[in-house]
């Protein structure tokens, strides 16, 4: 399967991060992807769970609904800014609010222009601070 259908959630028994396949069952469950016949499965918390965008920042890290992103516009350096990844009805949207505001919808099938890059810088569960110092 690709990595748009992966799924991040922090395991509800230690805090952790954990990466894989979203099921609801008993609870909020997240099996981890294996190259074997049988894969860990954890519980995670519901309000951490966030789907992959399929994109990578520019260090090569998958992309999730939560994450804080670091906007760099090397034409306009001016706009320069942080975001968070929200779903949106029709895919996934960075989100980007301080001095100058943006938002722009990315979608893994679509390139992002050639002048901006993201980078993760952190997520909405672990570095709420983040957000308000982009306000």
């Amino acid at each position: 399967m690709s990595d748009r259908h992966l799924y991040r959630g922090k395991r509800a028994d230690n805090d952790e991060w954990v990466v894989g396949y979203y099921f609801e069952d008993i609870g909020s469950i997240i099996k981890q992807r294996s190259n074997g016949l049988s894969a860990p499965t954890n519980l995670v918390i519901y309000e951490t769970i966030g789907q992959c965008t399929g994109l990578k920042d520019k260090n090569g890290d998958l992309i999730f609904e939560g994450d804080i992103l670091q906007y760099y516009d090397y034409e306009f350096p001016e706009y320069n800014t942080k975001g968070i990844v929200l779903w949106h009805r029709k895919g996934f949207e960075c989100s980007i609010s301080g001095e100058n505001t943006f938002n722009g919808a990315f979608m893994p099938d679509k390139n992002l222009t050639f002048r901006s890059v993201f980078e993760i810088i952190g997520n909405i569960h672990d570095n709420p601070e983040l957000l308000e110092k982009a306000k």
